[in-house]
């Protein structure tokens, strides 16, 4: 009875959007059209997508009635289940940016009693999606990561922070094509070269398990290798046996850019 009583203190203190917006069928299609106008690889200008939240709204309340589940996805339809999520993720994290607007890092959301860095958000906050209600943490890592387990969904995922790829709304055709270009782009932007060492985001160190378990590289510096060039590739190729790889700090501050044209 006491852990039933302390899971349900739990579930009430972690706060549930409810979009107030229309589900129409056009909705992904408006939400993406506005996606590709307010980001880029600076950042994303959350002022127009404030002056035009209607947009979002509609497509928030689209995906609580749409997915896998509630329109039955094939075992077959692995894409589909994919880019659902991952624009499903995107979308919630864009969501409450603005309803906790203005911020300047993700890290400053509480939810209840979860108050620590990062959980506010990432676990504090629950979204209406495909007919239940779920956290960014459980989209990301039950949904995605180890459901489909490969290591370039990360490429996918936005946590609206500077160290987080940029974002974009994902489709299925040429999926792999498109996650094998943006994957490769963002490895090459978070490896530096510090005097005769390399380091790399601390994001590949959290995801690590992913990176080797997922792959048939026995470390770090196999796995980066491959996507590469020049003497970050033959730095990484001369350590494969002791990877002496460093790290440099994850980039947390939000990636608000208000740069793009009107």
């Amino acid at each position: 009875m006491l852990i039933l009583i302390g899971f349900l203190c739990i579930l009430s203190c972690q706060h549930v959007y409810i979009s107030h917006g229309t589900s129409s069928s056009d909705a992904p299609k408006k939400w993406s059209a506005l996606l590709s106008r307010v980001s880029s690889d600076s950042g994303v200008d959350y002022n127009l997508i404030r002056e035009n939240r209607s947009i979002l709204d509609n497509y928030m309340s689209w995906i609580a009635n749409h997915g896998p589940h509630s329109e039955h996805y094939s075992i077959r339809e692995e894409k589909r289940k994919i880019v659902f999520y991952a624009n499903a993720y995107n979308a919630a994290v864009i969501f409450a940016v603005l309803e906790n607007w203005p911020i300047s890092s993700v890290k400053e959301v509480d939810a209840g009693w979860f108050t620590q860095d990062n959980v506010g958000f990432f676990l504090g906050q629950l979204f209406m999606i495909d007919g239940g209600t779920m956290s960014l943490f459980h989209l990301e890592q039950d949904l995605l990561l180890s459901q489909f387990q490969d290591p370039r969904i990360h490429a996918m995922l936005n946590c609206a922070s500077f160290g987080c790829p940029p974002v974009r709304y994902w489709h299925k055709k040429n999926l792999n094509k498109q996650l094998e270009k943006h994957w490769k782009q963002f490895i090459q932007n978070n490896v530096r070269q510090s005097g005769n060492q390399w380091e790399v985001s601390e994001l590949f160190f959290w995801y690590e398990r992913d990176f080797i378990g997922w792959s048939e590289a026995e470390n770090l510096c196999v796995y980066l290798a491959s996507y590469l060039n020049t003497k970050a590739k033959d730095w990484m190729e001369r350590h494969s046996k002791d990877c002496s790889l460093s790290s440099f700090p994850y980039d947390w501050a939000l990636n608000d850019s208000p740069y793009r044209h009107r």
